[in-house]
């Protein structure tokens, strides 16, 4: 489940980030107010804003950081792969021991003729 929340953040995420894109409000210059936008101060938005990803020029108008926007793809790219990593030795060492132990450790009389 958890797994399933984290998917809809990161596809809403990306959603807002596209609609950033496509208003073309990627830099200070072409900073945009929230009417113009056409988007909600929500929880993904805030999300971003905290991230630095969405940033207020001093005038009070929202961009795109289109650096921070892809630090952050870095850094979970980075971090699912560690997890997958992490989960791979996990299992290969589940199924090592699983073999190693279903393994006689003395061989019975009638085999070892």
């Amino acid at each position: 489940m958890a797994v399933g929340y984290a998917a809809i953040i990161i596809r809403r995420e990306a959603d807002l980030v596209a609609h950033f894109e496509l208003m073309r409000a990627i830099s200070p210059a072409s900073a945009l107010n929230l009417e113009s936008l056409r988007v909600e101060h929500n929880t993904y938005f805030r999300r971003l804003e905290t991230r630095a990803v969405i940033r207020q020029s001093p005038s009070g108008l929202y961009y795109l950081d289109q650096r921070s926007w892809e630090a952050i793809k870095a850094f979970r790219r980075r971090t699912l792969i560690i997890v997958v990593t992490i989960a791979a030795a996990v299992a290969a060492a589940a199924a090592y021991t699983a073999t190693s132990r279903s393994t006689p450790d003395v061989v019975p009389a009638s085999v070892a003729r």
